[in-house]
């Protein structure tokens, strides 16, 4: 089709020509945006794609994918009981972005250890909670390497724990570990899929040198598993009868829209969305799959995800304003706010607007309104609708 694979560099779009201004980041402290504008992800940002030029840097290195860690929260007051209420009601966990520190070190622990079953909290979760010690990187490095390694399906909790551990130790430790693991691998783990995914996000927050060559480290990787699976790197399309899922989440975070067609999953007759996030090469592509969700409706779970906006366009945004419906949890309503809110177009302007009258955040979506009200003004007297 006239691709090209020459290796992880070729799957980055080309670099913005101009240098954007030296952004800041704003909001509270976090581990993983410690390299800031050094960082490999940085070399992807759009000055004006935010309203704020520090959140057209977070969007650069992948917003909303980590998190932040928040001292003093009253929260912590009861780490015990809001843990596991967090551990029961894993549907809220994708839509938060910051945590009270002492709640996420010990979420991480009980999502990373092998002795918490799945769903199931006992006796060593608790002893897991009671400790009050934040996570270094010996511990890291065991929670991360088990992860990757294991043999039964891990909790859903175990989808914070890459992003909490960044927000902790940065994210050049967190992947180097995780490399590491990877390599002392001699063929694709059973339930490593989603860490290796998340490596994907934490690669662009890492020093710009130092993820070129884990990256490089990644693509032997990639060779070595792929040719155990499949006896070359040339991967058919992924099915979903194979047990291969940490192979094709290397293959989508290193290589692009070539990775995506061969290693998204086909879903009745087109491609499942979950991967596409990691295409920064094909805008026009990222968009394409995610209106296919208009296609499938009942094959997929509509989650808005502002990162996709970032990739494909304001088209993603039309796309989830007209779904707006199928998503069903308050908090997911409010993260929508939250997320798309920070992007500087028309389209999330029609989608506050909508929210505003139609959402379960119709208080948050008309106070967006309220402060962006000149914006929003604006945009419409260059549209032409309106004269003063």
């Amino acid at each position: 089709k006239g691709y090209r694979e020459t290796g992880a560099a070729s799957a980055a779009p080309a670099p913005v020509t101009a240098k954007p201004p030296r952004p800041t980041l704003a909001g509270p402290a976090s581990a993983a945006l410690v390299n800031g504008d050094k960082a490999a992800g940085a070399r992807y940002v759009r000055p004006g794609f935010a309203f704020e030029p520090a959140h057209d840097l977070e969007f650069a290195l992948g917003f909303p994918h980590f998190r932040t860690l928040v001292d003093g929260d009253p929260d912590d007051a009861k780490i015990a009981a809001n843990t596991k209420a967090l551990f029961k009601g894993v549907d809220a966990l994708s839509a938060r972005l910051t945590f009270p520190r002492g709640i996420a070190m010990a979420l991480a622990r009980v999502g990373a250890s092998p002795k918490v079953r799945l769903h199931i909290w006992g006796a060593d979760a608790d002893k897991l909670v009671a400790r009050k010690d934040p996570i270094d990187r010996d511990e890291a490095k065991k929670m991360l390497t088990a992860l990757l390694r294991a043999r039964e399906p891990v909790t859903p909790a175990a989808h914070t724990v890459v992003f909490i551990v960044e927000a902790t130790i940065g994210p050049d430790a967190v992947a180097e570990i995780v490399v590491d693991a990877a390599e002392g691998l001699d063929k694709p783990p059973h339930f490593g899929a989603n860490l290796l995914r998340q490596l994907g996000f934490v690669l662009l927050r890492v020093e710009a040198k130092r993820a070129r060559a884990l990256r490089e480290r990644l693509e032997e990787v990639f060779t070595k598993w792929a040719r155990v699976a499949f006896g070359s790197t040339e991967l058919p399309p992924h099915r979903g009868s194979e047990r291969t899922g940490a192979l094709r989440s290397l293959d989508l975070i290193l290589h692009g829209r070539l990775g995506a067609e061969r290693s998204l999953l086909r879903v009745q007759e087109g491609l499942d969305i979950h991967g596409v996030e990691h295409v920064l090469d094909d805008r026009e592509f990222v968009a394409q799959i995610v209106l296919q969700e208009m296609r499938y409706p009942s094959a997929m779970r509509v989650f808005p995800d502002a990162r996709l906006a970032f990739l494909g366009g304001p088209t993603v945004v039309d796309h989830y304003r007209r779904r707006l419906a199928t998503v069903k949890l308050a908090a997911d309503h409010k993260y929508i706010v939250e997320t798309f809110g920070r992007i500087r177009d028309e389209s999330v302007v029609e989608l506050m607007r909508t929210m505003s009258t139609t959402s379960k955040a119709r208080k948050e979506a008309t106070e967006w309104l309220r402060v962006h009200a000149d914006y929003a003004a604006a945009r419409e007297r260059a549209a032409g609708r309106i004269t003063s």
